[in-house]
């Protein structure tokens, strides 16, 4: 008999604590992070709002061309372009930014730099991104490193 542990239950029949139901017939579920669609069946605990697969994979460097919008990442590549700071308005004030470009085998990305995150990097470095989050801006596809992400030199 399987463990229940109400820490990882199913949230409600439509919605497994952010995965959303597909409206398929059959019943089907997409993660919001990896977009994989699986079955009623097949998925059976949820943590913090990723599927199984997710939390096992999560942790593991994906390739920049594996990327896509919505999806939460690790991931590691060479800085080849560091733009310059610049002061822009969110919603919570006027924040530092830097955009840069990371390049790995397989392609280039835009990575967007917060704050004291682009503090010691220069071009050339090997960077890992942990808990990075992908997303679409102007039909362009970029990377940030949100509060709960990470950014480390590669040694």
């Amino acid at each position: 008999m399987e463990h229940y542990d109400p820490k990882y239950a199913i949230a409600s029949a439509s919605t497994y604590q952010g995965i959303h139901q597909t409206g398929s017939k059959s019943g089907g579920y997409t993660c919001p992070h990896c977009h994989r669609v699986y079955d009623a069946t097949e998925l059976k605990y949820v943590k913090d709002g990723y599927c199984e697969y997710c939390q096992t994979h999560r942790k593991m460097p994906v390739k920049i061309s594996e990327i896509t919008a919505g999806m939460s990442c690790t991931l590691q590549a060479t800085l080849t372009h560091i733009g310059e700071s610049r002061v822009v308005e969110t919603r919570y004030g006027p924040r530092r930014i830097v955009q840069a470009i990371l390049t790995d085998d397989s392609g280039a990305i835009e990575l967007n730099l917060w704050g004291t995150q682009s503090d010691g990097l220069k071009v050339g470095d090997q960077v890992k991104l942990t808990d990075a989050y992908a997303r679409s801006y102007n039909e362009q596809l970029q990377v940030s490193v949100g509060r709960e992400g990470r950014i480390a030199k590669v040694s």
